[in-house]
This record gives C-alpha cells, structure tokens and sequence, in this order.
C-alpha cells in the first residue's frame, strides 16, 4: 500500500501544473495548480483518515464550550468587561501572532505563488476576526467608559483592509501569477502589475501596522483602569 502511495504521488510530481483559469480563480484551485501532488495527497489522506478527531477537536464541541464558558463567567464578572478584555486580548493576539510570526515563517518556507494563494484564504478570515473584535471592543468600550478613539481607529484601518485593500492586491496578484504561469510577457503589463501590487500591498502592510498600534494604544488606557 505504501509503495502505490509513493508512486501515485511520484507520478503526480511529474505532472506540469495547470494554468488554466481566470485571474480571479479561487486561491483554493491555485494552490492545487501550483502543487500536483497536493489534490493525492488530500484523497489519499481521506480514504485511510490519518487521525480520527476527538470530540473535543470538532468545531461545535468548541462552539459550544465558549458559550457555556463565557455564560458561567458573566455570572461573576460584568458581561461588557469580559467581552471587552476577550475581544482585545484575542485580536491583539492575533494581529501579533500573524504579522510577526506565521506570515513571516510561512513567507520562509512556501514557494512564492504557494504562499500568496495561502495567505489569499487566510486573510479575509484574518481581517473578519479583526472587526468583529474591534465592533465588540467600541461598543463594549461605550459601556465601560473607555476612550473609543483607539478602538475605532483599529475597527477603521482593519475594515479598510477587509472590504478594499487585501481583495484588490489579491486580484492583481493571481493576475500576475496567470501571466507568469502561461508565459506571456509584456514590460509595459507587467510593470504596471508589479507597481499596483506593491503600493497596494504596502498600504495593506501600513493599514494593519495602524490598527496594531491604535490596539495597543488602547491596552494602555485598559491598563490604567485595572
């Protein structure tokens, strides 16, 4: 069974990527053009089902264990208070964890084109995260008495990136990976390209860097009330 594994996968090693599809193509369907072994890999790993999950792997289990949490503290701690120091703490957290840790790392590891359809799925998950926490810590702000400049200011600069800059640099870039992919070259496209997806990348760059800094603007007026 093993050696029909490692053959099949071989095999599809050997393969030449697709190119097909559009410049908009889900990042999902570019990842598996980008790496052939990826899509025999996933059905191999299906049919034999590595590791079982345990029940409290599964996302309702999980689902369900932060509610029933978050209703038995609200019994001893003010609600707002808890939702604000959850929302804050898990998007501070987040925010730190990605820009300076994974994005870096996997940026290290991961062909070019194999990263950015990654970080395609990743960051509208990222940038959604981001303002559901920061809507929470402006409201929750509101009730506690919280200065809500800094607050907004991160709900602003993540939104900017969520319905603007991260799905336009996104679209140029898989633009830029399908010319690369079918071999056409044009200097004039190609610069033009490159210019759109570097300034839009940078303003995305500069965009969660401001939100960062206004959260941690915020802690120090949180801090303060501790």
């Amino acid at each position: 069974t093993l050696a029909l594994v490692g053959a099949a996968v071989r095999r599809a090693g050997r393969q030449r990527p697709s190119t097909r599809g559009s410049a908009t193509a889900g990042s999902s369907e570019a990842l598996s053009e980008l790496d052939p072994q990826k899509a025999v890999v996933r059905k191999l790993n299906d049919a034999a089902e590595f590791v079982a999950p345990a029940v409290w792997n599964r996302p309702i289990f999980r689902a369900t264990v932060l509610v029933l949490g978050g209703l038995a503290a609200g019994r001893v701690a003010p609600f707002a208070g808890m939702m604000h120091v959850s929302a804050y703490g898990i998007w501070l957290g987040t925010n730190i964890w990605t820009t300076f840790i994974a994005g870096i790392t996997m940026f290290k590891s991961l062909p070019r084109q194999q990263f950015g359809s990654l970080q395609a799925k990743l960051f509208p998950k990222y940038f959604q995260l981001g303002t559901l926490c920061t809507a929470v810590m402006v409201l929750s702000g509101l009730r506690l008495g919280l200065p809500a400049a800094p607050a907004a200011a991160s709900l602003v600069f993540t939104l900017m990136n969520l319905l603007y800059l991260e799905p336009t640099a996104t679209r140029v870039m898989f633009e830029r990976y399908e010319r690369e992919n079918q071999g056409l070259k044009d200097p004039k496209v190609d610069k033009r390209l490159k210019a759109d997806f570097g300034k839009l990348h940078g303003m995305s760059s500069l965009a969660n860097l401001l939100a960062l800094v206004a959260l941690v603007t915020h802690g120090v007026y949180l801090s303060a009330r501790l």
